[in-house]
């Protein structure tokens, strides 16, 4: 090994310990705070695009999305996490749904909803000529005719009818119990021959039905149903014997959207899309847009805290030393570098 080499590999070394110093210092966490205290206080502007690139923000994305998804998986939710923080903290829960939404946003919502013609028609359409709505259909008719005729308003109207039926009730009672038989067929024949029109004045109906003032109101109501009742009070409906069999059906979720290529595409996608209209925003009125303003002093030491967290978790994998041993190793091994400490000796 010649001289240059190893004063080198004796300055590599030291440089090594000095960083993992600053790393380790008591103080890390605090020093974290004030470098993004100053960055964030700066007049310097410093765009997404610039920050981050187009792979690194779908990477983070999904990162974050399979986060979210491993806490849903974990035992946090299966031990009812929602439900014992109503037991311990009712206090937490106590807000309802107009704080969250209020009636104005809940009126923009649905008129938003009216916009979609398009789709709310072809939602519609694909909903009526689906066998099961066809089923139910034909089950609701024929219920509801059969029991009309069964309760005798099939005469109601017409003259003297009342008083024969009234006359000659204890017979229909019995002549019905041979008659019902004998409706059966030819109701369910008459609903069989008619279902294809029923359906279609149907789809019409809740085409009205979904549109305009009518439904705006009817929407509106139903929100104002639920507006003032608690956050606690509908977690309360929910029993232990309710929430674990809810739970044991969706355990395999998260697992199944984390290994789903399509998810993941559509996550990915999603960001792609953003990045590419706001890379040219600078960071802090991407933040400002989202509620989060740079200048306050709280989200500097949240990152920081978030950052030193970091560090730690690379420090106690072993990964930290190594992650500052290859940064370093490519300084010194640069030519550049061998040949200013060569002049010096």
């Amino acid at each position: 090994m010649s001289k240059t080499e190893e004063v080198m590999e004796k300055i590599l070394e030291l440089h090594v310990r000095h960083e993992l110093e600053l790393y380790r210092a008591g103080n890390r966490r605090q020093a974290i705070e004030s470098e993004l205290q100053r960055t964030f206080r700066s007049e310097a502007a410093l765009d997404l695009g610039q920050a981050i690139s187009a792979e690194q923000f779908q990477d983070l994305n999904w990162m974050l999305v399979r986060l979210g998804l491993r806490s849903a998986g974990s035992e946090m939710v299966k031990k009812r996490l929602f439900v014992e923080i109503l037991e311990q903290k009712p206090e937490v829960f106590k807000f309802s749904l107009d704080r969250m939404i209020s009636g104005d946003r809940a009126k923009q919502a649905i008129q938003a909803s009216l916009k979609l013609e398009n789709l709310r028609k072809e939602l519609i359409r694909t909903a009526v000529y689906n066998p099961f709505f066809a089923q139910f259909l034909s089950d609701v008719l024929y219920n509801g005719i059969k029991g009309f005729l069964a309760e005798g308003n099939i005469g109601k109207d017409i003259p003297l009818a009342g008083n024969l039926m009234r006359a000659g009730q204890a017979l229909l009672g019995k002549a019905m119990e041979g008659l019902e038989g004998n409706f059966e067929k030819p109701i369910k024949e008459f609903i069989r021959k008619n279902i294809d029109s029923t359906m279609h004045h149907t789809e019409k109906m809740l085409y009205t039905a979904f549109e305009g003032e009518e439904f705006t109101e009817t929407a509106y109501q139903i929100y104002q149903d639920w507006a003032s009742r608690e956050l606690g009070s509908m977690l309360e409906l929910v029993t232990k014997e309710e929430y674990a069999a809810a739970v044991e059906c969706l355990a395999d979720w998260p697992e199944f959207l984390l290994d789903s290529r399509e998810f993941q595409s559509l996550i990915r996608g999603a960001a792609l899309a953003f990045f590419e209209s706001r890379k040219e925003t600078d960071l802090g009125t991407l933040l400002s847009e989202h509620g989060v303003e740079p200048e306050n002093e709280s989200l500097p030491a949240v990152l920081s805290v978030l950052f030193h967290s970091l560090e730690r978790w690379q420090d106690e994998a072993g990964i930290l030393e190594q992650s500052i041993r290859n940064r370093l190793e490519a300084f010194y091994g640069a030519q550049g570098t061998r040949d200013a400490i060569e002049s010096l000796l």
